[in-house]
């Protein structure tokens, strides 16, 4: 958190380092995740469209989303 906090902002710095400290790790992961998001989406924005490879998961099939991840890294 503190690595990333100019990117995250004062305020957010403290709500996530006050609630890691009461563990409440879905705060924290909710905070961070919205600075790593729009890097990933600046990141992609400055690829080539071909170079981009989506694939659609079902919410909650653990087992079957890592079998179509697997088959999916084999075919490229």
């Amino acid at each position: 958190i503190l690595k990333i906090t100019k990117r995250l902002g004062g305020l957010n710095t403290k709500i996530s380092l006050e609630a890691l400290e009461r563990r409440d790790f879905y705060t924290v992961a909710d905070i961070t995740l919205h600075y790593y998001d729009k890097a990933y989406n600046f990141g992609l924005s400055k690829r080539k469209e071909q170079a981009i490879h989506t694939l659609s998961l079902k919410k909650d099939f653990l087992e079957e989303n890592a079998k179509l991840i697997i088959n999916f890294a084999n075919i490229m």
